[in-house]
């Protein structure tokens, strides 16, 4: 009897053994079969696709929002660009380099590297119509998306409101040394940035968006207005012009007119003066 016992217990040790073995087998196949899956649909990702409409490279985020991360040709001839508020259907949330991946941060196209940055040697001027973030980190590495814009002026923020620019001064690389560029706001956007425009259009009617701003501008003292908005826009009413004055009274002469030449204080410090430009409008 106590034979039998043993050769049971014997033989459920070796059951045991076996099928310890087969469990390790098993767990070692699938581990190994899962890594192989995971490799090789990260060699096969390429990032997200990189798209071209008029003067912007960009791209689209899980989210279905859009980040400029470039300039097509037509758009590195331009001098001056109004950031879009979408591209193609998408909102346009960010400006950036083009970069995207959470482990390898670049993007990865056709198998290849690709670098894709906000790059110009005629941009002056870029204006920003709503709340975008926007990478503009302390010099000339990796975070810093207008770097190698070397005739850039200015960074416009037209929209009303505390944009995510991140910083009051931008840093750009011009004749092999960095230098400041100015983020220029609104006058209610003075608590975060003392960069104020100097030219400044108004709606000029009550209940007006943007907080009555239309568009703002920074403009050399002394000299015209280089660039000039498309005109605005208001339903059951045409456009009539650009005036000196809320009362639309002397109208301003983009050929002719230019702002207040420049006035320092006794430290020589340049002092603030507003160009305000107020729209009319002509019921229809």
């Amino acid at each position: 009897m106590n034979n039998i016992y043993e050769r049971r217990k014997k033989i459920n040790r070796i059951i045991d053994f076996i099928a310890l073995i087969i469990g390790l087998a098993l767990f070692i196949f699938f581990s190994i079969g899962f890594f192989i899956i995971i490799f090789s649909l990260d060699s096969c990702y390429k990032g997200p696709d990189i798209l071209e409409s008029g003067n912007f490279i960009y791209y689209i985020m899980k989210n279905g929002d859009a980040v400029i991360c470039g300039l097509t040709d037509e758009g590195r001839e331009q001098q001056y660009l109004i950031i879009p508020q979408d591209i193609d259907g998408h909102k346009v949330t960010d400006i950036s380099k083009g970069t995207y991946s959470t482990d390898t941060n670049i993007i990865k196209k056709y198998g290849e590297t690709v670098s894709y940055m906000i790059n110009s040697e005629k941009l002056r001027k870029i204006y920003i119509t709503s709340n975008v973030s926007v990478s503009t980190s302390v010099g000339w590495g990796s975070e810093n998306v207008f770097v190698y814009c070397p005739e850039l002026v200015a960074v416009v923020v037209v929209a009303n409101e505390n944009v995510n620019y991140g910083r009051s001064n931008i840093e750009i690389y011009k004749n092999g040394r960095l230098c400041y560029v100015p983020v220029v706001v609104t006058k209610d956007m003075e608590e975060y940035n003392s960069n104020i425009a100097n030219v400044t259009y108004y709606y000029n009617f009550e209940g007006a968006e943007n907080g009555g701003y239309y568009w703002i501008d920074y403009c050399v003292y002394g000299e015209k207005i280089d660039y000039i908005p498309l005109n605005p826009e208001r339903e059951g009413f045409e456009f009539g012009g650009w005036y000196k004055e809320a009362e639309c009274i002397n109208r301003w002469d983009f050929v002719k007119d230019r702002l207040p030449a420049p006035v320092y204080d006794a430290e020589e410090n340049e002092i603030y003066q507003e160009t305000a430009l107020y729209a009319e409008w002509i019921e229809k």
